[in-house]
């Protein structure tokens, strides 16, 4: 068994939803203090009874990937056979949320524990119309960074134009083996996990932090064999034997077929899945699985017509924010929490693992106390926004309740999402006393949020222009 130096140390002691309640009694008190406030925590540095020195960090980012398409979160078809063996050897979290619903906000929060309105990635002001997209603020530390200076190794393997260096993805990492990828043609998980295992033999001789990002489920959805046809199969009637081309599943999609569109989805998924497997069987042959804290998660969802939209990056609702998560190593086997998470919480969890110091500030809670027992998960406000045409889209989780505002300061949706998971019926709609006051006071907090503070705009050459283009990110 190896012996990986390190220790723990420090802690995050939150500033939850509880510390704006009024002492002993918890009656609210009016909610004016800044979104930013409310969310914030502490760091600290003590001495963590219980926590043993800890060694590598994996996170694994899978792209476009719908927490309730997976068998471990109740879905029917059998597209993640690997992940719902495994997560019995680990702690699913129910109810994890990304802070946007693309790529390039959400994954610069997962990599530096930052709400976008902090980290400045994303988009820029729109121009006449003209799409524009900004890069991580210069003065907002990555995670690579801060276990770069506690002594990790640090590679990654990335497949997206919005993970390209040139937004900032690059900062901390030794190796940082990055590709664009288009949907049409991108580097196959099977590649990616080739290049991460090769990684982790040439740097398994000290600690290390090592980030595997797998673009498959991205549309547009083509499988190799042989999970292509493994849920398509039963619309051969339909489109015959020309399903075996990309051309056809691209006109398959373009005739509206959601039934066809969500099972070559589900293929893709079933594809990763089965990559995820082999990469984690790469880490117990090299005896490093039972050493390293491991984070399976994605970046965002997709819409498969749930409010009567498809795709990514245009809303804030569950089918989009909700992701899954799953934590091995820090914790009991077989656990299922229900307690509300962020994507945040990775880079605070991460750091307290290695014993490396949290920038103060951080919005989220490292997961390793609250995990091994040691201290209750903490009630607090968890929150993700968008911009669309220039407007900003906020949405807050104050658990069970959750609020969307925006583009229109005055328009609200409030759900209760302990009974409407799927965000049907809209509380503020129905008019009930009880939502309206709920919806007040997160409103409330939502107008006294500090200005959003913006990257610098990355200056994109035409082939990018193309590449975001194919993705549906420009129109």
């Amino acid at each position: 068994m190896r012996v990986w130096p390190g220790r723990i140390g420090g802690c995050m002691k939150p500033y939850g939803f509880r510390s704006i309640l009024s002492p002993g009694t918890g009656a609210r008190v009016p909610l004016v203090l800044p979104l930013v406030l409310a969310l914030a925590l502490t760091a600290c540095r003590t001495d963590s009874p219980g926590l043993a020195p800890r060694g590598p960090i994996i996170v694994i980012a899978i792209d476009t990937l719908r927490a309730d398409h997976l068998g471990l979160y109740g879905y029917e078809r059998e597209t993640s056979p690997r992940l719902d063996s495994l997560a019995a050897e680990g702690v699913v979290f129910e109810h994890a949320f990304a802070t946007a619903s693309w790529t390039l906000p959400s994954m610069t929060s997962l990599l530096t524990g930052t709400w976008p309105r902090e980290h400045g990635a994303g988009y820029a002001r729109t121009r006449g119309g003209r799409q524009r997209f900004s890069r991580l603020r210069e003065e907002v530390p990555t995670l690579a960074e801060l276990l770069q200076d506690a002594g990790y190794a640090t590679g990654a393997v990335a497949n997206v134009g919005f993970m390209s260096p040139r937004f900032g993805f690059g900062r901390g990492f030794d190796t940082y083996d990055w590709v664009s990828s288009t949907d049409e043609e991108s580097r196959r998980a099977g590649e990616s996990v080739d290049r991460a295992l090769a990684w982790i033999d040439a740097n398994d001789d000290r600690p290390f932090f090592f980030m595997l990002h797998l673009f498959d489920p991205h549309r547009h959805f083509d499988a190799p064999e042989p999970f292509r046809g493994k849920f398509t199969e039963a619309y051969r009637d339909r489109y015959g034997d020309t399903l075996a081309t990309l051309e056809s599943r691209l006109e398959a999609e373009r005739q509206s077929d959601l039934e066809f569109h969500v099972a070559a989805y589900d293929e893709e998924i079933a594809y990763t899945d089965d990559q995820v497997g082999r990469f984690v069987d790469g880490l117990r042959d090299r005896g490093i699985w039972d050493e390293a804290l491991v984070v399976m998660t994605a970046d965002h969802g997709e819409s498969l017509h749930d409010h009567d939209e498809r795709g990514h990056g245009g809303t804030l609702y569950n089918e989009l924010i909700r992701v899954p998560l799953v934590v091995w190593g820090a914790a009991p086997t077989g656990a299922r929490e229900r307690a509300p998470v962020s994507l945040v919480d990775f880079t605070p969890t991460a750091l307290q693992w290695a014993g490396a110091p949290s920038p103060p500030g951080l919005p989220g809670v490292s997961l390793l106390g609250p995990l091994a027992g040691m201290e209750p998960f903490p009630e607090r406000l968890i929150a993700a926004e968008i911009e669309v045409n220039g407007s900003d889209v906020q949405a807050v989780i104050r658990w069970p309740y959750k609020l969307i505002t925006g583009p229109d300061p005055e328009s609200m949706m409030l759900f209760d999402l302990q009974r409407d998971f799927a965000e049907r019926m809209d509380l503020v709609a129905l008019s009930e006393s009880t939502a309206a006051e709920t919806a007040n006071e997160l409103r409330q907090l939502l107008r006294n949020v500090r200005r959003r503070l913006r990257g610098e705009e990355v200056q994109l050459d035409p082939a990018e222009v193309e590449e975001l283009r194919a993705l549906g990110y420009i129109q």
